[in-house]
């Protein structure tokens, strides 16, 4: 019983902090104060305590090392040309007549390879919007299929934040969990698709955006070299080389990229 009151007790006082604006630190230290004092009734020793904290902590530090990277990647990628020669291509792989499922697929894909909901949706996501605006498609419309498939694309991504925070947590493998994830995700991809078609063929955009990229083209070197960090990374995503590996990778050649 004194488990039951102490979890929604712990969640008041968060969602207490929240609203007030209380350095968050504060509750979860006084929660993991709570749960240490119920752990030692429960009869664990301290010394058995301290050594689970520093598991715990020590899976953290290695979440902290991969966001570093992620982080890392995504601004080097953003200053190689990467991310604008992915925004160029993929706008003009639009059809018009089709133009809200590709909104949809085309953002699902770069979600999917940079890691990041919030960058896809920043990136890409901002342009097709400015595009639905122009074309008078309804911008909820368009809002909608940006925003589902930017998080469907993060959460399916194996160099997602989210992705290797639960391996961490659970002690399992990215790639281990992504796999089991597929198959239940599949009709809803499907059901998905079919309704944004459906959405595309009664909202078809009527307006010429293809000179839309041509700003990136003036301010970037499209040239296919700056595609070699993406490269690098979904040849070591493929031989399920370390996520660590991986980040450090393509942010070495991504570095190399920009500076050239």
């Amino acid at each position: 019983m004194d488990l039951l009151a102490a979890i929604p007790a712990i969640f008041v006082v968060l969602i207490y902090s929240v609203i007030k604006g209380v350095y968050v630190v504060y509750p979860l230290l006084l929660g993991l104060a709570v749960f240490l004092v119920l752990a030692w009734r429960r009869g664990h020793a301290p010394g058995k305590l301290l050594r689970m904290i520093g598991h715990g902590v020590a899976g953290s530090l290695q979440l902290d090392l991969i966001l570093f990277l992620i982080g890392a990647a995504i601004a080097l990628w953003m200053a190689a040309g990467t991310v604008p020669f992915l925004i160029y291509y993929g706008v003009r792989l639009i059809y018009p007549p089709l133009f809200i499922v590709s909104v949809f697929i085309i953002t699902l894909l770069i979600a999917l390879l940079m890691g990041t909901s919030t960058g896809a949706i920043g990136t890409i996501g901002l342009v097709f919007m400015m595009v639905a605006r122009a074309g008078h498609i309804d911008t909820n419309l368009a809002a909608g299929a940006i925003i589902a498939a930017a998080y469907l694309g993060e959460r399916t991504s194996p160099v997602s934040s989210t992705a290797n925070l639960i391996a961490v947590v659970t002690n399992t493998k990215v790639h281990g969990n992504l796999r089991r994830l597929l198959k239940p995700t599949m009709w809803p991809l499907v059901a998905t698709v079919s309704l944004y078609t459906l959405l595309s063929l009664q909202n078809p955009l009527h307006v010429d955006f293809h000179t839309t990229g041509n700003a990136l083209a003036r301010a970037f070197h499209l040239s296919p070299v700056v595609l070699l960090p993406l490269m690098i990374m979904l040849v070591f995503i493929m031989l399920k080389v370390d996520i660590r590996v991986t980040l450090t990778a393509t942010v070495v050649s991504a570095l190399g990229v920009a500076a050239k």
